[in-house]
């Protein structure tokens, strides 16, 4: 089978600057995100500016008390704001459908609402007339949002026929035969699901190749039952994105609650319980804790209770989480659409998903991949997870290295940005390396670093070319409290996050730089082309007693005496580390040029790390392989047993 995730994700990458507005943490920060000379970013998130306040907070101890919460909240936000991007339909829908669903000021909604779906008609047409191949006049965010809230309100309020001819004709526009464009997964999904929904709805519809409603169901439907194959066996492109896999979630939720075709409704169900299976391996008691493909800015890597984002917001919302999330930071131009249940047949999970993600009582370790290039490490403990991947995409000019975040680390905290992620400078456009332009901080990950987890160790080496531009290393350290004590020596830092211990060096010589006042944090660099790092982690239960700092001079003392980092191979043509962990472990790391194969360059205690070997899902109570027909899931004496050979689930208690 070819790799359409890994092909998707380079067109992702190659298409990049077509994505419009700003991406959705600077909403959940009440900032606006610094911008890069990459284009226009994307705004998918909250229909406010997300300021903390002690009112925004929300909480449930069930999901219809957390969809309740939120579902409140939304209706509460004003119809009107200055905020441009908030302006935009995709999000200026959302307080118009929340006001209508809990019936207040329907009036003022409808009128609203039928100002957004004319604004949308007539600037896709003024558009099209200035240019017809402008790829920016058709906005599967705004075809989504209007179809997906039409289908939650109809019921509940008597939608003017103007405004139902306003969104079938914005829907006639587009093209359906073929797929054209942007093919990002969560624009294939919500243009492709927003047009087969449309079609169902309106059997007079006709489209803009000519095509009528049964030729754009026939077309879409063959595009989104290739899509759901592809995700059940070998994973999404956008797989672990704190913004995208949620519009992802959304715009596959619109079918599985309202398709009228079984076959679609069907799979769309099947694949909302994979994705949020694949979630819950990588939940933590309100932290989504996972490597991902593309985490725009520094904010898309802090995700915590204080600003969710999209994919942690819809989590909570089915797995809940150890304390109240900020309602204004959950990404609510998506998240939204999962706060309501719009009848006796849509789309319900599995209880069984959530009590895989809400176990977290002891130790365990996940392992995932994604596509053939791609393999995941996630090691969880009740208080905190660190997440690791593993990739092979042979060459540096990879689109994968734009966006992704190879690495994370959070824990458990009453303060936000309880993360930490080793970075490295890297190119904003690694496909097109003549343009010799910088990415953001926080923003994408350097080609030539590989890592190698062994439990709650970390072990980072780098080779840069000389002809590369970009290789100094950095390490951000949260200043907003999440880390509680912050001690140095021998070139190891030291700190107490409350819930966890951890340890941090490099290879070579750092020295602490200029903080980032907007980010928020100190920041540590290394500046030498060949280089390595540490990241050691502990409950803080081992060293307890006598205070916060006593147990961090404990933990200290304890590194400092049993670990051991052999950098004396650094420096050869193919450079290699040797670590000997807290826990008493070895691990050998040798650094793999692009194109060349894996051939056991990773070892733990001797023995090579086979990632060839790794499944599509793999821990204690999830398995399937990867490609494979059956994922099986089991728990506390229930299972359930997917077939995506036949579509089928089969649950037992």
């Amino acid at each position: 089978m070819p790799d359409h995730s890994i092909r998707r994700r380079r067109c992702l990458c190659a298409f990049a600057t077509l994505i419009l507005g700003t991406i959705a943490w600077a909403g959940a920060l009440g900032q606006e995100p610094p911008k890069t000379s990459d284009g226009p970013q994307d705004q998918v998130g909250s229909a406010e500016s997300a300021v903390q306040t002690a009112s925004s907070y929300i909480d449930g101890t069930t999901p219809g008390e957390r969809k309740a919460a939120l579902l409140g909240y939304i209706a509460s936000l004003p119809l009107e704001t200055k905020d441009r991007h908030q302006a935009e339909a995709r999000n200026a829908m959302i307080p118009v459908a929340a006001r209508i669903l809990t019936g207040k000021e329907t009036a003022a909604a409808l009128e609203k609402w039928g100002k957004i779906a004319s604004s949308v008609l007539d600037g896709t047409k003024a558009m099209i007339a200035r240019n017809p191949k402008d790829g920016h006049a058709f906005n599967p965010f705004e075809k989504h949002a209007l179809i997906h809230c039409y289908m939650l309100c109809r019921d509940k309020v008597a939608v003017p026929q103007s405004i139902a001819d306003a969104m079938k004709s914005s829907v006639g526009l587009y093209h359906h035969r073929v797929w054209s464009g942007y093919g990002a997964d969560n624009y294939r999904l919500m243009g492709d699901g927003a047009g087969f929904i449309a079609a169902e709805q309106w059997p007079d519809l006709r489209d803009a190749d000519g095509l009528d409603a049964e030729g754009i169901k026939s077309a879409t439907k063959q595009r989104l039952l290739g899509y759901f194959k592809d995700y059940v066996h070998r994973n999404l492109s956008e797989y672990g994105a704190p913004t995208y896999l949620g519009v992802d979630l959304m715009a596959i939720k619109l079918l599985a609650d309202h398709a009228r075709d079984p076959e679609v409704k069907n799979r769309a169900s099947l694949v909302l319980d994979t994705i949020l299976l694949q979630i819950a391996c990588a939940w933590n008691q309100g932290y989504y804790v996972t490597p991902a493909s593309r985490a725009k800015y520094w904010g898309s890597s802090v995700t915590s209770p204080d600003s969710m984002d999209i994919t942690s917001s819809v989590a909570w919302l089915y797995f809940g989480g150890k304390r109240p999330v900020n309602a204004a930071g959950t990404g609510i131009g998506a998240t939204f659409f999962f706060t309501v249940d719009p009848g006796a047949d849509s789309y319900r999970m599995p209880e069984l998903i959530a009590e895989i993600a809400r176990d977290r009582s002891g130790s365990s370790l996940h392992r995932g991949s994604a596509g053939d290039s791609i393999r995941f490490t996630i090691h969880h403990t009740p208080f905190y997870s660190l997440a690791s991947q593993w990739e092979n995409f042979g060459s540096p000019t990879a689109g994968n290295y734009k966006e992704e975040r190879r690495t994370m680390f959070k824990w458990l905290s009453d303060k936000p940005d309880s993360t930490f992620v080793p970075l490295q400078e890297n190119m904003l456009r690694p496909y097109r390396p003549h343009d010799i332009v910088p990415n953001a901080f926080g923003y994408g990950e350097n080609p030539f670093t590989q890592v190698l987890q062994s439990e709650g160790t970390l072990l980072g080496i780098s080779s840069v070319p000389k002809d590369f531009p970009f290789w100094k290393s950095y390490a951000p350290f949260t200043r907003r409290g999440a880390i509680v004590k912050r001690l140095e020596k021998d070139g190891w830092v030291f700190c107490h996050g409350g819930s966890v211990l951890f340890a941090f060096r490099y290879a070579r010589p750092s020295a602490w730089g200029p903080p980032k006042q907007r980010e928020n944090c100190d920041v540590l660099w290394s500046e030498d082309r060949n280089n390595g790092w540490v990241l050691e982690t502990a409950a803080v239960s081992k060293y307890a007693g006598g205070g916060q700092e006593a147990e961090l001079q404990r933990f200290m003392e304890d590194v400092l005496n049993r670990t051991k980092l052999d950098v004396s191979m650094l420096d050869k043509s193919v450079p290699s580390l040797s670590y000997r962990s807290l826990g008493g472990r070895q691990l050998e790391l040798t650094y793999r040029p692009h194109g060349t194969p894996y051939s056991d360059q990773n070892r733990i205690d001797g023995h090579a790390v086979d990632y060839r070997s790794f499944p599509l899902l793999g821990n204690d109570w999830v398995n399937q392989t990867l490609g494979g027909d059956i994922l099986s899931a089991k728990h506390a004496g229930k299972s359930l047993v997917y077939d995506f050979n036949n579509w089928t689930r089969k649950e037992t208690r």
